[in-house]
This record gives C-alpha cells, structure tokens and sequence, in this order.
C-alpha cells in the first residue's frame, strides 16, 4: 500500500525520477529556410516544454520565438523531460511529407554550429492568367457536322493539339 513505509519510499523514488526527467536541460537551435534555401526572417516559433507530473498525467509549458534576419532561432535554459517545436508564419506553409523538417547533421541534438533546419513554402498565390487575342474562322467538319479549331495557348496560335478547342454542332 502507498500508505505503508515502503509504500512512501517508492512514491519518493518515482518523484526523484518524475524530478529527474523535468529537469534535464532543453537547449534547442533551428534555422528557417524558404523551399529555395533562403532565410524566413520573423516566423514564429513555438517550444513546448513537456513536464512529467505524476504516474499519468503530464503538462506543458509554452515558449515562444521569432526568427532573426538570418532565420535562426534558439530556446535556452529550459527544462523538461521534452521539447517540441513548431513553426509558422502567414504567407508560408510547412512542408508536407515530412520533407519539412532536416535534423542536425551530427545526428545528435541541434547546436548552434548545426542548427535543426524546418522548411516553409511561400504560398504564390493563383497562377497569372493567360491572356491572348484569338482571330480565326471555324473549319466546317462535314462528317461530324461541326465547326471547330484548336488553339495553342502559349504561343496563341492555330494548332491540331492545342489546348483550347472550340467546336460548334450544327443541328439539322
């Protein structure tokens, strides 16, 4: 039982481990680059400390960051059995896939020298239209009874394999 002597003894063994675990220092360094390798300045950044606090249950504790000029961001002198970060800024998207992310190439923890690297996408936006001035007769198809051309939209000329095919039935 918890409340016999070696009951107390093994709840204070299991809190010098739940202590232990807490306490274990977090020191994390990230660098954010867009998909063309370039730095994002002022994402936010997101460390969540993970703190052990009883038999089943657990807490975090939120911090939070900014990129600097160069992309680069750390958290220091924390403590927690766990850190998870996240990274966001708007006009951007994380990387799906699980491309998004690239560990330290030591393969160890993330250092200044040998930052973890997270990759956002800069959302473009809609494609630009395309835009071209069509002037062309329709070609009888006698067989089929239809008119029709085709077009080819880069170039904004009369082509077989076009693109953009425009076709009129006649009705009898």
């Amino acid at each position: 039982m918890l409340n016999s002597p070696a009951g107390q003894a093994r709840l204070q063994q299991f809190q010098q481990i739940l202590d232990a675990e807490n306490s274990k220092p977090q020191n994390y360094y990230g660098k954010v680059v867009d998909q063309y390798g370039n730095p994002v300045a002022g994402a936010t950044v997101m460390g969540n400390i993970l703190l052990n606090v009883g038999f089943e249950s657990s807490r975090r504790e939120a911090h939070q960051t900014a990129t600097d000029n160069e992309g680069l961001f750390q958290f220091t002198g924390l403590h927690g059995a766990d850190l998870g970060v996240t990274v966001r800024k708007e006009g951007y998207e994380m990387e799906a896939r699980g491309a998004g992310y690239k560990g330290p190439t030591n393969g160890k923890d993330p250092t200044p020298a040998d930052p973890a690297v997270f990759i956002l996408w800069k959302l473009q936006g809609a494609e630009p239209m395309t835009h071209a001035q069509l002037d062309s007769r329709l070609v009888y198809d006698s067989q089929a009874g239809t008119f029709g051309a085709a077009f080819d939209l880069t170039t904004g000329k009369r082509s077989g394999a076009g693109e953009l095919r425009i076709t009129l039935t006649q009705n009898p």
